[in-house]
């Protein structure tokens, strides 16, 4: 089965992409990798699943970019993507 996470490199969304691979499944991890978190740190959340034959990864803002080829053939999704700091939702609503 093909399983796209959103919010891949984050902390639960790397979590369960792992899972999801050790279940047998393909995954398509997708992150934006905003300026949030240094993105060190999130690339190594995602550094094992890289290594898996499994595991594709798409750097995509899901508020911006084509997700069709990402999403193609998927049978689940999981939406874990989100912006952290939510105080600043009001003044950039069309960011959350």
């Amino acid at each position: 089965m093909k399983v796209v996470v959103t919010g891949a490199a984050g902390f639960i969304g790397s979590h369960l992409v792992e899972r999801i691979l050790s279940d047998g499944h393909e995954v398509v991890g997708i992150d934006g990798f905003t300026d949030y978190y240094a993105r060190a740190a999130k690339e190594r959340n995602v550094g094992q699943a890289r290594t898996h034959s499994r595991f594709r990864f798409e750097s995509l803002d899901l508020s911006q970019d084509d997700l069709s080829s990402a999403l193609d053939g998927a049978e689940a999704v999981y939406h874990l993507a989100g912006r952290p700091g939510v105080r600043a939702a009001p003044m950039q609503f069309d960011h959350y």
